[in-house]
């Protein structure tokens, strides 16, 4: 087998350097942690809003629609900040991969061998062969015989 083919097609798969590949990586990884993060900090934002609003109908009992009102706004802070995080996990584990790699399948032909191992045999085989040659059955059966 030539290797001057390989070279070729290890090369045509990896057209950019490893250091240029590696920082695309990480600019990906540093991109879903900037989003993340923005979001996580709008949700906190709104969060604080809400808790707010629930310390000033505490203290002045303004009403029910109030207290309403702010626990949904806190409800939503929590949510955005979920919704933010939950986007970066599925991001980072679905995720974008950096176009440098491989992205199809390459087809291989199967080898010759057959599909189906031939059977082993038995382990016990060859020892129960044994026993039935040295011991008689009736010795097995009853090794002390009752008057």
């Amino acid at each position: 087998m030539r290797l001057e083919a390989v070279g070729k097609l290890v090369a045509g798969h990896t057209s950019t350097p490893w250091p240029e590949r590696r920082s695309g990586k990480s600019e990906l990884e540093q991109e879903i942690l900037r989003r993340m993060f923005t979001w996580m900090t709008w949700g906190i934002i709104i969060l604080g809003i809400g808790v707010v609003m629930l310390v000033f109908n505490k203290s002045f009992s303004i009403g029910n629609w109030l207290r309403f009102l702010s626990t949904m706004v806190c409800l939503s802070g929590v949510g955005v900040a979920t919704a933010g995080l939950l986007s970066a996990i599925r991001q980072g584990v679905s995720g974008k991969r950096p176009v440098d790699q491989i992205s199809g399948s390459v087809d291989t032909k199967s080898l010759v061998s057959k599909a189906m191992p031939a059977s082993l045999p038995s382990v016990t085989e060859q020892t129960t062969q044994l026993l039935s040659t040295e011991v008689a059955p009736d010795k097995l059966l009853d090794s002390n015989p009752r008057e």
